[in-house]
This record gives C-alpha cells, sequence and structure tokens, in this order.
C-alpha cells in the first residue's frame, strides 16, 4: 500500500485525518472557488457506484483482502 494511505474505520476517522494534517503542509489554495468546484466533483464522484466497486476492488487488491479465506 502506498506511503500515506490510510484504510481507516469510522470510528478512528478524525485519527487519521489529524495523522495526515500532522505530516502534511497546507496547501495555499489561491481561489476558494476553485476549492469548491473541487469539493463538488468529489461529491459527484462519490455518488458513481462504478467509482464505488473500483474503490473496494482496489482496496481489496493492496491489502490482500481477497487472498484470505476464512
Amino acid at each position: 500500500m502506498p506511503e500515506g494511505t490510510f484504510i481507516v474505520k469510522p470510528n478512528r476517522i478524525l485519527e487519521a485525518l489529524n495523522t495526515i494534517k500532522d505530516y502534511n503542509p497546507p496547501t495555499p489554495y489561491k481561489s476558494k472557488k476553485t476549492v469548491v468546484d473541487i469539493l463538488k466533483q468529489a461529491v459527484k464522484n462519490g455518488a458513481n457506484i462504478d467509482y464505488h466497486r473500483r474503490h473496494v476492488d482496489n482496496i481489496r487488491n493492496m491489502t490482500g483482502k481477497y487472498r484470505i479465506l476464512d
């Protein structure tokens, strides 16, 4: 799994966000509109079921969980 990538359960999301914030410098945004546009696109991406499926497959491939037979 790439460095700086976290797979997080909901109860630990704040811990992950704080870690990311602690180890990365703030990004200087020059335009609030650009930030809003990026966030709007992120919402659209989050609503796309194909992206969900691809994301789940990518996580399974990165963690090797599909190879664990319980």
